[in-house]
């Protein structure tokens, strides 16, 4: 039955976020660092012309950065849905909040949009699946939790200064 569940939150899941404006130098701006700069005054035109270069930072995001990342990841082909299964559940959405009824737009915007640590909430499922004996689900959370490691502190997009 959670298997289905899961199914069926990822049928909607992308089919909301399929009609939606997707742009991955926006939505993935996670964090920013200045580009490298050398003391030769051509070469600070050229970095300020090459701009900010984003990376990941899956261990302060915030629910709605993560489902635009997981839908570029998605789309570059760089995560399988299967992988973004264990990632959809920690966003919160109208249709599954965890605190019953019905939010108010106030507290839907601020549970997607308080920064948390996904890398940290994956271990502690893991732990929990394991503790439980559950080696499906904790084989499918190390998974994602191993992808979403290996794109840490990646680049995820430049900020272009015309």
């Amino acid at each position: 039955m959670l298997g289905r569940l899961l199914h069926y939150a990822r049928e909607i899941f992308m089919q909301v976020n399929s009609t939606a404006f997707y742009s991955p130098y926006v939505a993935q701006r996670i964090s920013t660092a200045p580009a490298s700069s050398t003391s030769n005054s051509s070469a600070g035109t050229a970095d300020q012309a090459a701009g900010r270069v984003s990376t990941y930072d899956f261990a302060n995001m915030s629910p709605a950065q993560m489902q635009d990342t997981m839908n570029g990841l998605i789309r570059s082909g760089r995560m399988s849905f299967d992988d973004s299964s264990s990632l959809v559940g920690m966003i919160p959405t109208a249709l599954a909040w965890a605190g019953g009824g019905t939010p108010s737009a106030a507290q839907l915007d601020s549970a997607r949009n308080t920064p948390m640590d996904f890398l940290a909430t994956l271990q502690a499922g893991i732990a929990g699946a394991q503790s439980r004996g559950d080696t499906h689900n904790a084989e499918t959370l190390t998974r994602t939790l191993e992808l979403l490691q290996r794109l840490q502190g990646t680049p995820s997009g430049v900020d272009v200064v015309a």
